[in-house]
């Protein structure tokens, strides 16, 4: 018997129901020479995602017959990540793909391993700059986001004739707009569904997944769905002043000029206008040892420096735990401030013989 979560819900009663799915499944693990019994349904989507129970292996089935032209581009893109080395989920080799039965297209993935921190925005967005730097493989379309929603509205099948109308016309209302924007990026591969449910953490560091959206278009596109404060240098309190502004987005955060980050945040404003567009010239160093330990707070409000003392100690406690998990030992000790006007004042001591406690 197939067992399924009791978080993923029944499909509807149409075209792709549990049974068509399972006979699908069968065939496939048929084919590659894997059981498919026991296998457990993860999700049902635009996509039914099957975890096979005796093989690390994951089955992916195009549920909408409205996206199935998608299959044959995921497996290209696959092969193409795979060939640059870029990590992200791989296909199993030596079978034909994708797997064609009947009117279904599958392909079939090997499992992530468990293991590994949780990814978060950095992971993220230096895998999406690696991404973008590479060579666009031949035959990747171009960006019409709104093209697959047209598609699935018209597959919709409990969906009533007004709302389909409705929504129709929503789409056209959009897709003037989109025409409408300029992106100062040039063109390159997105990934085109970039966000940190499509990254997955695993022994060897986060991977990429689900590259149903990849194609030619504005790197611009990728940023947009991350959370401001993602974004490097943002905390709390930064974050909170954006959102006065009505900034939550990095596509939010675009929209601002260039003039009115610097006039509220001073020089902090423009690096913020830069990333808010994908632009860091710094190189990118990965694997590099560690070559300080710090510890820092941001307060809800501006404190008078005779009122920082207590915070001074408390900070330096939680940087010398730090160091108690490293065999590297430091030399020097800095204390950086930044005022109410986003000046970083710092200061510096390097004793005579290494710090030996706190």
């Amino acid at each position: 018997m197939m067992t399924t979560s009791t978080a993923v819900a029944t499909p509807n009663e149409g075209r792709f129901t549990r049974e068509k799915l399972v006979g699908v499944l069968a065939e496939v693990c048929s084919r590659a020479g894997y059981d498919h019994r026991g296998a457990k349904l993860l999700k049902f989507t635009a996509n039914a995602v099957f975890q096979l129970a005796g093989q690390p292996v994951v089955v992916r089935i195009a549920g909408s017959s409205a996206l199935r032209h998608r299959v044959r581009k995921v497996v290209r893109v696959a092969n193409w990540l795979a060939e640059h080395d870029v990590p992200a989920v791989r296909l199993v080799p030596n079978i034909p793909q994708p797997v064609v039965v009947g009117d279904y297209l599958a392909t079939v993935w090997r499992q992530v391993p468990d293991g590994g921190r949780r990814p978060n925005g950095r992971d993220l967005g230096r895998l999406l700059r690696r991404v973008h730097s590479l060579p666009a493989p031949a035959g990747l379309p171009e960006w019409a986001p709104l093209d697959d929603v047209r598609r699935r509205l018209g597959d919709a099948e409990e969906l009533s004739g007004a709302d389909r109308v409705f929504l129709q016309d929503r789409c056209d209302v959009l897709t003037e707009r989109l025409a409408a924007l300029r992106f100062p990026l040039g063109a390159c591969v997105v990934h085109g569904d970039a966000h940190l449910g499509n990254l997955i953490g695993s022994p060897t560091g986060p991977v990429l997944c689900d590259f149903d959206s990849t194609c030619l278009g504005p790197p611009e596109w990728d940023l947009t769905p991350l959370p401001v404060g993602r974004i490097p240098g943002v905390g709390k309190v930064m974050q909170a002043k954006l959102e006065e502004l009505g900034v939550r987005t990095v596509g939010e955060l675009r929209t601002l000029p260039l003039e009115a980050l610097q006039a509220s945040f001073g020089s902090f404003g423009a690096s913020l206008y830069r990333r808010a567009r994908g632009i860091d010239e710094r190189p990118v160093q990965p694997d590099q040892p560690v070559q300080s330990i710090s510890a820092e707070d941001t307060f809800a409000q501006d404190l008078p420096l005779h009122e920082l003392a207590p915070h001074v100690r408390r900070i330096a406690e939680k940087a010398w735990a730090a160091t108690r998990k490293t065999p590297r030992m430091g030399r020097t000790v800095v204390l950086k401030l930044k005022t109410a006007q986003f000046r970083i004042l710092t200061r510096s001591l390097t004793p005579d013989a290494p710090p030996g406690s706190q």
